[in-house]
């Protein structure tokens, strides 16, 4: 905990809880992404300033109340309150509605996005609620093509005429002007600019070519005619959910309420996809000396020829390959048909995502207690425990090492009602002993579980090995590759790491950062056992095929941690760029057919 959480912990502890609800949640979320606050100290602090100031919370997060003392933010409240009266009485005056009505109104039209300013002052009354949110598309995308504007134009120094031109010439080619302008295709030469044009328009072919396949898939699934899910597709559109989403969350699947989270889901997936591109455009910058304009063609003709991401196209230094060479490298549109052949999104979320349910299907291959929070008396908590020194808790839609930690248990009874009041307090978790690994494998990363994942597809009646790789901390108390961790791959014939280790920044370590111990050369303990586990529980779920094991290796054996079925095809990829290895013929080709992969 940072100092700041714990003065705040401390400071304003005893305010009373705020009501949860989607709205609210989603205003925590805003403070919390701008301050680094954890939620809990974000909700409260809210809280004393709405009994302090009056100042609401939707109003806290939009003004960033955060920097402000209570006093300014009243003082701030006072004005928007004034601000909305004078719009109010406005209002009546214009249409001789009463006050009740045209409070109503304005109140939609913020609901909407259109601000009491803009509505009085363009006097929107006679529109709808649709309408309103029509036009405050129009507004924001107006707004949003200025600044895109005036930005080129500081950037480069042009003239309105100049920009116009470019823009007009771009058009031409068939660029969009967000795309000419966001992506700083201003930057490239008029050759160059041609060609993004070319590798544009094929792009969009081969989206097209994609949606066909997708189409495919749900008809498959569903038995509705091409028609009907081109609808449906077109109608989820609508709510921001592209066809390759649509198809991988089966979204055709949920009823309303559910499509709402999916909907929400996605929306804050895509601002985190947004920011990890930009980081890895910069990334890419770094290693090339290019400009942006130049990284984004170069990364667009990669996707055009083997469909990479821009996360691939910085890992596997994709500028380094030539067209050949890059097909042989596993990416995000190869792996993604992958998971939409042989894993079901339904099923995989009930068995896997849900690590307490994961536990009860693979109960036979768990060698240690476990048990969760929920309906947890002290007592069952007591005798749940008993015999144990340490547990590790997980949430249990946990993903990436999220929200894990471990306790010590069983030195006290204090500590032992101090455990148990956390664990009845959080959300719905899973609890289990904690793992003791191989004396050997611990000497890599002691303060974490040093775990082994290895892939598996359930295929045509048999279990196939996909790829493993041997995972390591780095001083964390997960290992997990997407929270720091690094890895190295695994012969999957005899067990030995035959490469040094890589992190998600394609940092290589020839040995351990945090002991010293050479990692190239090491041979998994038992290993048989591994294999022997894997083909024992490949494929019993047959809607998840395609599984992502992770096992621990114990004194006496293997112990199953937990399956993906949206197992990492990057964690494999990455130990090999340094040896200038592609996975494609080991881990897709011979499971897809050719139309499917380009």
């Amino acid at each position: 905990m940072s100092e700041l959480e714990d003065y705040w912990r401390n400071v304003l502890g005893k305010v009373a809880p705020v009501v949860h609800d989607s709205k609210i949640e989603g205003y925590i979320s805003i403070v919390c992404a701008a301050t680094g606050w954890d939620r809990e100290v974000a909700r409260t602090e809210m809280q004393r300033v709405r009994e302090a100031t009056g100042m609401p919370f939707f109003r806290y997060a939009k003004n960033k109340c955060w920097l402000m003392g209570d006093e300014e933010v009243a003082q701030l409240n006072k004005r928007i309150i004034a601000a909305k009266e004078a719009n109010i009485a406005q209002i009546v005056k214009d249409t001789g509605w009463s006050s009740e009505k045209a409070k109503k109104a304005l109140s939609v039209a913020y609901e909407k996005g259109i601000s009491g300013k803009t509505f009085v002052g363009e006097k929107l009354y006679s529109l709808n609620p649709d309408q309103l949110a029509e036009y405050a598309k129009k507004l924001k995308a107006e707004k949003t093509a200025q600044k895109r504007r005036t930005a080129v134009k500081e950037s480069m120094g042009w003239s309105d005429e100049k920009l116009d031109a470019a823009l007009s010439s771009a058009l031409d080619m068939g660029i969009p002007e967000k795309a000419f302008c966001e992506k700083c295709l201003y930057e490239l030469t008029e050759a160059e600019l041609a060609e993004y044009a070319e590798v544009h328009k094929a792009r969009k072919d081969q989206a097209s070519m994609n949606t066909e396949y997708y189409i495919d898939v749900v008809c498959r699934r569903t038995g509705w005619s091409r028609d009907e899910v081109k609808q449906k597709m077109d109608d989820a559109k609508k709510h921001g959910v592209s066809n390759l989403k649509f198809v991988e969350k089966e979204y055709w699947k949920n009823d309303q309420a559910q499509q709402r989270r999916v909907d929400m889901f996605l929306k804050r997936d895509k601002k985190r996809v947004g920011s990890r591109v930009d980081s890895y455009v910069e990334k890419i910058r770094e290693a090339t000396g290019w400009t942006r304009g130049k990284i984004e063609l170069e990364v667009q003709k990669a996707k055009l020829n083997c469909q990479c991401s821009y996360e691939d196209y910085f890992a596997y230094k994709m500028w380094k390959r030539t067209p050949e060479e890059q097909r042989e490298y596993v990416t995000l549109g190869a792996f993604s048909k992958m998971r939409i052949e042989y894993n079901q999104h339904e099923v995989s979320k009930r068995d896997y995502d849900d690590k307490a349910r994961f536990a009860e299907l693979f109960s036979d291959q768990f060698n240690r207690v476990w048990f969760t929070n929920s309906n947890l008396t002290y007592e069952g908590f007591l005798d749940k425990i008993n015999g144990l020194n340490r547990v590790i808790v997980k949430p249990l839609t946990a993903t990436q090492g999220l929200g894990i930690f471990t306790r010590h248990c069983n030195e006290s009874e204090e500590q032992n009602k101090e455990l148990y009041a956390e664990l009845i307090g959080m959300p719905p978790a899973i609890v289990e002993e904690y793992i003791v690994q191989h004396p050997e494998v611990m000497e890599f990363c002691p303060d974490s579980v040093n775990t082994l994942r290895i892939t598996t597809l359930y295929f045509q009646g048999e279990c196939k090995f996909l790829y493993s790789v041997f995972r390591m901390g780095r001083g964390a108390e997960v290992d997990n590759f997407h929270a720091g961790g690094i890895a190295a791959a695994v012969d999957l014939e005899t067990g030995e790491v035959i490469t040094n280790a890589a992190d998600l920044d394609a940092n290589f370590f020839e040995t351990s950062p945090t002991t010293g111990k050479k990692i190239k050369g090491f041979v998994i303990p038992h290993w048989d056992k591994v294999l022997e586990t894997c083909r024992a529980i490949a494929g019993r779920t047959p809607e998840a095929l395609l599984v992502g094991w992770d096992f621990a290796i114990t004194p006496d054996g293997v112990d199953l941690v937990e399956g993906n079925t949206g197992a990492s095809y990057v964690v494999a990829q990455i130990p090999f760029v340094q040896d200038e290895v592609g996975l494609m013929d080991q881990m897709v080709r011979p499971y897809l057919p050719k139309e499917l992969i380009y």
